[in-house]
C-alpha cells in the first residue's frame, strides 16, 4: 500500500483516500500491512458464497461512485492479482494461477519482514508480531474487533514508539524500498520457499501451454445443471464457470471408462452417434475436469 500513498495522480487519489481511511481506523493495521478486520475475516470464512454478492463483504477499496472500479488496482495484492471469475482452461488454468498466487504471497510476506528490519522496527514490536507460540500477527482474536481505547492500545503495541502515528510514512518507505528491487534481489532476499514456488509456477505454466490429450481418460463424477435447449450445464471446478455440454454428448461420455484408449472411446462414440470428437473438444473436457487422465500404473496391460 506504500506505493498508493506515495502517488498523487488522478487515477490513484480515490484509492489513496480509501487506504488512509483504513489506517485512521487503527483496526487490523500493522507494520506487516493492512489485514482483513476480524469481523470481515469471520464473514468471509464462514460465508464463502457471499463474497461478491453481499455488500457486507465489499472490499474497502471498491469505488462505487467511480463505476465500480478498484482504488488500488495498480498496486493490488497477490489475491486480487490472480483471482478470476472464469479461467480460460478451467482446472489447468486455476492450478497455474493458484501457483502464481502462492508465489506472490510468499514474496509479499518475506519482503514485509525484510522491510521491518530495514526500517529498524523495535524488538518489542517484533515480539508482538511474531510470538514464540502462535501465528505471526496473531494479535487479534478471530471475532474480536477492538474499539476506542482498546483499539488505540493494541495499535500502539504493534507499532511501537518509533512508528506509531507515522504509519503512512512507514508504508511509503516500504514501497520505496521494495520498488528498487530487481527480481534477482527478490529471490535472494526471500529464501528457499520462494525458489520452490517459482519452480511450481513454472511447472504449472508448462501444463497451461500443453495441448496433448492423455492416452486414456475416464468420466468423473460431475454436477449437472438443467439448461435450456439442447445444452446441459456441467459444474466442475467452479460455480461461476460452468461448461455447456450437448445432452447427446453427455449420454455417451461414460464410454471414457479408463479401460479403453482415448482413440477407442472416440471411435465408439462416432459409431454410436453422429458426434465427431475433435482433439480440441477432448482437451476442453480434460481442462474442466469432466474427463480425467488415468495414471499409467492403473491402465490394463493387455490390448484395448
Amino acid at each position: 500500500m506504500g506505493r498508493v500513498l506515495d502517488e498523487n495522480t488522478s487515477d490513484t487519489v480515490n484509492g489513496r483516500v480509501s487506504v488512509e481511511r483504513r489506517i485512521d481506523r487503527k483496526v487490523a493495521v500493522s507494520p506487516l500491512g493492512l489485514m482483513m478486520t476480524p469481523l470481515f475475516e469471520l464473514l468471509y470464512k464462514t460465508s464463502p458464497d457471499a463474497f461478491g454478492r453481499s455488500s457486507a463483504l465489499r472490499c474497502p477499496h471498491y469505488l462505487a461512485d467511480q463505476g465500480g472500479t478498484c482504488g488500488v488496482w495498480r498496486h493490488r495484492n497477490a489475491v486480487c492479482a490472480t483471482y478470476f471469475c472464469k479461467i480460460e482452461r478451467g482446472l489447468i488454468g486455476r492450478e497455474f494461477w493458484g501457483r502464481v498466487r502462492q508465489l506472490f504471497e510468499a514474496v509479499e510476506a518475506q519482503l514485509a519482514r525484510w522491510c521491518l528490519v530495514q526500517l529498524d522496527i523495535e524488538a518489542e514490536v517484533l515480539k508482538a508480531l511474531f510470538p514464540r507460540h502462535g501465528v505471526p500477527h496473531d494479535v487479534l482474536g478471530p471475532t474480536v474487533e477492538p474499539r476506542g481505547e482498546e483499539a488505540v492500545a493494541l495499535h500502539d503495541r504493534i507499532w511501537g514508539k518509533r512508528w506509531s502515528g507515522r504509519e503512512r510514512e512507514f508504508y511509503v518507505e516500504c514501497g520505496r524500498l521494495v520498488s528498487s528491487l530487481s527480481w534477482l534481489d527478490v529471490t535472494r532476499l526471500c529464501g528457499p520457499d520462494v525458489h520452490v514456488f517459482v519452480h511450481l509456477a513454472q511447472d504449472a505454466y508448462a501444463a497451461l501451454l500443453a495441448e496433448n490429450v492423455p492416452d486414456r481418460l475416464r468420466l468423473e463424477t460431475i454436477n449437472i445443471m438443467p439448461g435450456a435447449g439442447a445444452a446441459t450445464y456441467v459444474r466442475t471446478y467452479s460455480a461461476t464457470d460452468m461448461l455447456a455440454v450437448p445432452r447427446k454428448l453427455l449420454d455417451v461420455l461414460h464410454l471414457f471408462d479408463g479401460q479403453r484408449t482415448t482413440d477407442a472411446a472416440v471411435e465408439e462414440i462416432a459409431n454410436r452417434t453422429d458426434i465427431e470428437m475433435e482433439r480440441s473438444l477432448l482437451r476442453k473436457l480434460v481442462d474442466f475436469g469432466v474427463l480425467t487422465p488415468v495414471p499409467a500404473t492403473l491402465t490394463p496391460s493387455g490390448p484395448a
